[in-house]
């Protein structure tokens, strides 16, 4: 989204010369919750910091508020895509521990909260955004072609690629099919360039296609069809989604040390630096789910093949890097949960 048109959607909240949607007073309070939490770990610990972080509680419960009310017969549209999508990267994050606040001031967020640790609620959300793209066509390689602006186009590949992702990576950890199957997409895998920069259209390309591994590694070992295929079957479809696997971390580590380091935010740490090691997590953790699915060896004792072992041990390896990097910084650690938490 161009700044240009985020802050449009701001001034449609603050300044409403009409009603706004529920989906403009979702994107808005997104934005500013994380904006917030960014500008209070610049603060450091200081009241301009703690007011800060104020102000992003504040728009968490106008977040919770508003998706606990959303309808779901919303028409699909582009902003409803959108607000269901970010909705879902709300609701995955665990919420910060707080002292309780008064009753008059916080009652009514206090059934919503509750619900936010089900995965169940972002998977909802996740597959009313992946129809809504259906219904739009954004799926195809035909839709835009004539029809649309290059940015909009853009912003329609992102939308779709980022509720593919979330369907695949969510499909995969709560033992479902995903909403959409990988024979009904047309539409380029390469997201094309983006506003944000060149080094994201490579983060999301990996992206796109670590979720198309999720997908197959339910559909050929966690389905309940392939439960039902031998020992001999399954371990040839884990070996060759584990190289699948293998291959993908080698490409994304290579694109990630030829290219630029990205933005680095004063005080923060490297926000493109921690995406890059939350996809090797998210990369291993998935490695590990594939080979959970290989036999023990015979004589052994144990559950789990060695191969398996391994890899668990290296993604634990990995997250533990990743939470000493964070350090004690609320905004990377927030980012962090938040791109690892659907898609590992």
């Amino acid at each position: 989204m161009a700044i240009e048109d985020y802050t449009e959607m701001c001034r449609r909240i603050y300044f409403p010369a009409e009603e706004y949607s529920a989906a403009t007073f979702i994107i808005v309070n997104h934005g500013l919750y994380y904006l917030f939490l960014e500008k209070a770990a610049e603060f450091g610990r200081n009241f301009k910091a703690l007011e800060a972080e104020g102000y992003a509680e504040m728009c968490r419960d106008n977040l919770e508020t508003a998706l606990a009310s959303l309808h779901l017969f919303m028409p699909a549209k582009k902003d409803n895509v959108t607000a269901l999508l970010l909705g879902v990267r709300t609701i995955f994050p665990p919420r910060r521990r707080r002292p309780p606040a008064p009753a008059d001031s916080r009652a009514t967020q206090a059934s919503w909260a509750v619900e936010l640790a089900k995965p169940t609620i972002a998977a909802m959300l996740t597959s009313r955004a992946v129809n809504m793209c259906h219904d739009l066509g954004w799926h195809r390689a035909t839709t835009s072609k004539g029809k649309e602006t290059d940015a909009d186009a853009t912003t329609q590949a992102v939308l779709f690629w980022t509720a593919y992702m979330m369907d695949k990576g969510m499909s995969l950890s709560l033992g479902r099919a995903p909403t959409i199957q990988d024979y009904d997409v047309t539409r380029s895998r390469d997201i094309g360039e983006l506003r944000a920069g060149t080094e994201w259209r490579f983060i999301m390309n990996g992206w796109i296609k670590l979720a198309e591994v999720q997908g197959n590694l339910y559909q050929r070992l966690y389905s309940p069809a392939a439960l039902l295929q031998s020992d001999d079957e399954r371990e040839r479809a884990a070996r060759g989604l584990g190289e699948e696997l293998k291959i993908l971390m080698t490409q994304m580590h290579l694109a990630a040390t030829s290219r630029s380091p990205g933005r680095r935010v004063e005080h923060n740490g490297d926000v493109v630096g921690m995406i890059n090691k939350s996809d090797e997590v998210s990369i291993w953790s998935t490695l590990t789910l594939a080979y959970r699915a290989l036999p023990p060896l015979p004589g052994s004792g144990s559950s789990f093949h060695p191969d398996c072992i391994e890899a668990a041990r290296d993604t634990m390896q990995l997250h533990m890097e990743s939470m000493q990097m964070l350090g004690d910084n609320d905004f990377l650690a927030s980012a962090y949960i938040n791109w690892s938490g659907p898609r590992s």
